[in-house]
């Protein structure tokens, strides 16, 4: 599924809202079940950089980045302490 197909999913009505069987939480639970836990939480560490560092660099709203940048340091730490092992 390409980046745009998931947006319009998610701009669908009802679409980002994460309640049982809804377009966002069956995507996000198929994200998990493809790449595991602790990956999809590296991923949303990213994003949370990428954040950070694009209000850093275009919007000059160094405590705005700061959030961001703390949201994506606690989901990496989440991420390497209790890494999804395959039984």
């Amino acid at each position: 599924m390409t980046q745009r197909e998931i947006a319009e999913l998610l701009r669908a009505p009802g679409g980002a809202y994460f309640a049982d069987n809804t377009p966002a939480m069956l995507a996000l639970e198929t994200m998990i079940d493809t790449v595991g836990l602790s990956n999809t939480l590296y991923a949303m560490a990213k994003v949370c950089d990428y954040k950070s560092e694009h209000i850093r660099s275009n919007w000059q709203d160094p405590k705005l980045a700061e959030h961001w940048d703390k949201r994506g340091n606690a989901l990496t730490l989440i991420a390497g302490k209790y890494p999804m092992r395959n039984p």
